[in-house]
């Protein structure tokens, strides 16, 4: 199989605002909510686009697309650096994640990394060209951040492990209960539920209740 070739010299990076990503997510968000409830329409399941609404009739399963939307402000952190990242993620889980500036012009994904690489935090740049981005280590694009996180959530390939969220953003069912975590931002990681094996008994019961009220 013949070698891809990337091109590496002269590369443009993406320049993170605070409110790049919130733009993104918004008109995504807004599209996922669109798309969600023309599929769903025949079927008679109602998605109320106003977030978790307790009102209505039936609620969608929470997608991974939709988690990673609705959790962006843990794992979108363009104010910290490489080193309180690597302090962030040091004790957390295989695949747990940021994206964050890496300086003035550069963007960064850090990872937590398994067993095989010694269970340590890796930091991969990301580069904008064309419109599109991308790991500067592979030629495969994605026309946005989220596609690309959300890409390596499914899929290995370019990066040493798939990316994941945390345990409790990904178990957790109601959206008002992952709107909630979402609230705490950056403070999250500071929580003993995203560690690995610790979750919060109050969140869980909460989540719980919170699926009854959204489908009563």
């Amino acid at each position: 199989m013949a070698d891809i070739v990337c091109t590496e010299e002269s590369e443009l990076l993406p320049n993170l605002d605070d409110d790049l990503l919130d733009a993104e997510v918004s008109a995504l968000f807004h599209n996922y909510l669109q798309m969600s409830e023309m599929n769903m329409r025949d079927s008679g399941i109602r998605l109320d686009s106003s977030d978790c609404s307790s009102t209505s009739s039936s609620v969608l399963p929470l997608t991974p697309l939709e988690r990673l939307i609705r959790t962006h402000p843990i794992w979108f952190l363009p104010e910290v650096d490489r080193e309180e990242a690597t302090h962030i993620l040091h004790i957390k889980e295989t695949g747990n994640f940021l994206v964050r500036r890496s300086n003035d012009t550069k963007t960064a994904l850090s990872v937590k990394l398994g067993t095989q690489h010694g269970f340590e935090v890796d930091h991969f740049i990301l580069k904008e060209e064309r419109g599109k981005v991308s790991l500067s280590s592979s030629c495969l694009e994605f026309d946005t951040i989220l596609s690309l996180v959300y890409h390596y959530t499914t899929h290995g390939g370019d990066l040493p492990v798939q990316l994941s969220l945390p345990s409790i953003l990904r178990q957790t069912e109601g959206r008002q209960c992952l709107s909630s975590l979402s609230l705490l931002g950056r403070d999250f990681w500071r929580y003993p539920m995203s560690n690995p094996g610790r979750q919060s008994l109050m969140l869980l019961n909460l989540s719980s209740k919170t699926i009854q009220q959204e489908r009563s």
